[in-house]
């Protein structure tokens, strides 16, 4: 397989991945909500204050941004090879597609800096989770 094909896959991969219901779990239970003024006239939720999204809260530096990006806690990494030098899927598609555990929200600028920081070999524990 060239590295072309590999590459196709893994973006392809990637991008299933963004579309998982975890995904969206994770996203949803950092959404931040504020009172729009007016109360519910009727049904269930009568006389509780109205409430609209508002932004999403990163949870590193607990921000409220309105754009944010869903991190791995624990790096995917670079991606695996045997011994052989043929590509070691089942690994890196195990890490890719992990629980809501191991799934964090952060703004862009802790995303970076946390993907920075891995890239630069520094060894576990020495960036933010």
């Amino acid at each position: 397989m060239d590295k072309k094909t590999i590459n196709l896959i893994k973006n392809r991969l990637r991008r299933a991945s963004r579309m998982r219901k975890s995904v969206y779990n994770v996203v949803k239970s950092q959404k931040v909500y504020a009172p729009t003024g007016g109360v519910y006239k009727t049904g269930k939720k009568k006389g509780k204050p109205r409430m609209k999204p508002t932004g999403f809260r990163c949870e590193y530096c607990q921000e409220v941004v309105t754009k944010v990006e869903v991190d791995h806690t624990v790096e995917i990494g670079k991606f695996p090879l045997r011994s052989c030098g043929k590509p070691d899927w089942n690994k890196w598609i195990d890490k890719l597609f992990c629980d809501e555990s191991n799934l964090q929200v952060l703004c862009p600028k802790c995303h970076r800096d946390k993907t920075a920081a891995f890239n630069c070999g520094r060894p576990k524990g020495e960036y933010y989770v």
